[in-house]
């Protein structure tokens, strides 16, 4: 009980800390002109002559990119799909909101198995409404080594299970930037397979006979969000403090108790140089967790450097830094590439007496990313990491999205 309110304590004390730095983004007070900014003004523009039906402008944020996926894996054998991606206004008649997207990535293997997915995000009338979903139908192959923070890399077990997950919020503006709404998730787990080491059963003997879990919670959000795009964010600021509470009441198998800070802030200096900020923090309450409420470090979004889940426990603390510019070689679709450079430490943990300086996670890399549009910040990003911990290098990281 001790542990959940002094983490509580210093979530709250950065978000206090931030809250101070933060300025409302006001294009008029600023002297430099960025080409997201020109982009503003100038879809603006078309949706002004559209609107008074001076003349038909073809909207450069209304864009559709569908490209071919192929991939190979001991697991899953040849794969092989499409991955797309839709940006739209959700509103004709909206001449504030930032651009919506949804992707959508669908894949077929030899081995019979289905990888769908399908993420996003809206803003309705001039952003007083935005609603973030991502839904997934999927057989998830990975690897367990353990909970803790201490675990060998060389001792793991191989598992698989289909999963069928819907989750997301839906925001409300309430003054400014500040916005109020509610978290949900549903997931469900079966068809369980894991070799014979006992690892995996040792920490989650409900799971025998494959049978899997449900999970299903709900519970408030409070955000806060000043940043100039959604997608590649140049300046501003994001908060989240959401609370998801899962209940057998609802239908959920276990009792949860899940909280998440979540802090970002980007900074932007001349030439288009970026710097980005994170801050996330995840706690889980529960006399039994489920495989996939627990927190992980390691994957496309935290801790680039080190496989996905390499690390997992009740808690979850990260940093993660990035520094973005131009690569000045070739334009691509009217945009220059960018090269990135990141780095991140952070650690998972039961108790608070887990967390040591000397037991910290480090990863840092190098990244690239390609504009796949005209007009838009949608880029294809390519990350390669390298940890600390097991001095090895994760896979390529290829996704649409940033890491945050």
């Amino acid at each position: 009980m001790k542990i959940r309110y002094f983490l509580l304590l210093i979530s709250y004390f950065f978000v206090f800390q931030l809250k101070t730095q933060i300025n409302d983004f006001n294009i008029k007070n600023d002297n430099i002109s960025t080409p997201i900014q020109n982009l503003n003004r100038y879809d603006s523009l078309i949706k002004e002559i559209n609107r008074r039906k001076i003349i038909k402008i073809r909207n450069p944020q209304n864009r559709l990119l569908v490209l071919p996926a192929v991939a190979f894996s001991q697991e899953t054998n040849l794969v092989f799909g499409f991955a797309g991606i839709k940006t739209f206004v959700a509103s004709k008649k909206d001449l504030q909101s930032r651009t919506s997207n949804i992707s959508l990535l669908g894949l077929y293997s030899l081995n019979k198995n289905y990888f769908i997915y399908l993420k996003g995000t809206q803003y309705y009338n001039k952003e007083r409404i935005i609603f973030n979903h991502d839904f997934s139908f999927s057989t998830i192959y990975t690897k367990f080594w353990g909970l803790g923070n201490r675990t060998n890399n060389l001792i793991y077990d191989r598992l698989s299970f289909e999963l069928a997950s819907f989750e997301g919020n839906l925001l409300f503006k309430t003054i400014k930037k500040y916005y109020i709404g509610f978290n949900f998730d549903l997931q469900k787990e079966f068809k369980y397979k894991y070799n014979d080491s006992g690892l995996f059963f040792k920490s989650f003997p409900t799971l025998i006979n494959n049978k899997g879990q449900k999970i299903f919670g709900l519970g408030p959000v409070l955000a806060f969000d000043t940043r100039n795009d959604a997608n590649y964010p140049s300046k501003g600021s994001f908060i989240k403090l959401s609370n998801l509470i899962y209940s057998t009441y609802w239908g959920s198998d276990v009792n949860i108790l899940n909280f998440e800070c979540d802090i970002r802030k980007f900074i932007s200096f001349k030439k288009q140089r970026i710097i980005a900020l994170q801050l996330n923090l995840k706690l889980n309450f529960g006399e039994t967790l489920s495989y996939r409420r627990y927190a992980r470090l390691g994957g496309i979004m935290n801790g680039r450097g080190y496989f996905d889940g390499r690390f997992t426990d009740n808690h979850f603390v990260n940093i993660q830094g990035e520094y973005r510019t131009n690569l000045k070689i070739i334009k691509i679709n009217k945009d220059w590439p960018k090269i990135v450079v990141f780095g991140s430490v952070g650690d998972v943990f039961k108790y608070l007496s887990d967390l040591k300086f000397k037991l910290l996670k480090t990863a840092f890399g190098i990244g690239l990313r390609v504009p796949l549009l005209k007009y838009q910040t949608l880029y294809l990003r390519i990350d390669l990491g390298f940890n600390n911990w097991d001095k090895t290098l994760s896979p390529p990281i290829v996704n649409f999205a940033e890491a945050f």
